[in-house]
């Protein structure tokens, strides 16, 4: 008697670390590739149709559909938050330098800017470093902005020109160019141009009480 049929086989054909929907951490995988076999006394001899690849997590053992793999809401943050880092940077010590030099005041509150908004220490020394390279910089800060323009909400964008403002005031002056450079930095950060003269009279006032107490 010759017994024949079909059957399915889920070969591996990837393994390694994605990030599990399920386990909502990065776990183990498998991709396999299921596949229907022509078989003769249960040997598998001829290879029938794909049934689809799909990816199986070796911790829950929960499945998911290839593209899974391309999600990684961990490595998206951290990618984030190294493009809001820099594009800071490089905005607050061009603000820094706008008048002519960074001062020590205005470093020490660019880095507790920078501590606010990635949780992350940058030391003065660190940033002093930097000055330098930003000062031969000659990208516009518009297009320094774009690329993390529309990663920023509402209060992300405040807070980075708050931020930018309370530099500019460090060293107690507040003049024409870093008013101008100001105002450029709420442009490309979209802000509505009476939101960023709010946060400019803002900060300004609040230097007029600290100097008046």
């Amino acid at each position: 008697m010759i017994i024949f049929g079909m059957t399915s086989l889920k070969h591996v054909k990837e393994k390694g670390t994605f990030y599990c929907p399920q386990c909502s951490d990065h776990k183990d995988y498998k991709l396999r590739e299921p596949r229907r076999w022509f078989h003769l006394y249960f040997i598998p001899v001829i290879p029938l149709d794909n049934l689809g690849r799909y990816v199986e997590c070796k911790q829950c053992k929960g499945t998911f559909v290839e593209q899974v793999l391309q999600h990684d809401p961990v490595a998206d943050h951290n990618r984030f938050i190294g493009e809001v880092e820099r594009a800071t940077r490089w905005v607050t010590l061009k603000m820094a330098l706008a008048d002519g030099a960074a001062t020590d005041d205005e470093l020490i509150e660019i880095s507790l800017l920078l501590k606010s908004l990635i949780n992350r220490d940058v030391s003065v020394q660190e940033l002093k470093e930097q000055v330098a390279q930003v000062a031969g910089d000659q990208r516009s800060v518009e297009d320094y902005m774009h690329a993390v323009v529309g990663m920023l909400n509402g209060t992300g964008k405040a807070q980075v020109m708050r931020g930018l403002l309370a530099v500019a005031l460090a060293d107690g002056n507040f003049d024409r160019e870093e008013r101008a450079f100001a105002k450029r930095c709420g442009d490309a950060l979209l802000l509505d141009p009476a939101h960023t003269r709010g946060l400019i009279a803002e900060a300004e006032d609040h230097a007029r009480r600290e100097q008046a107490a």
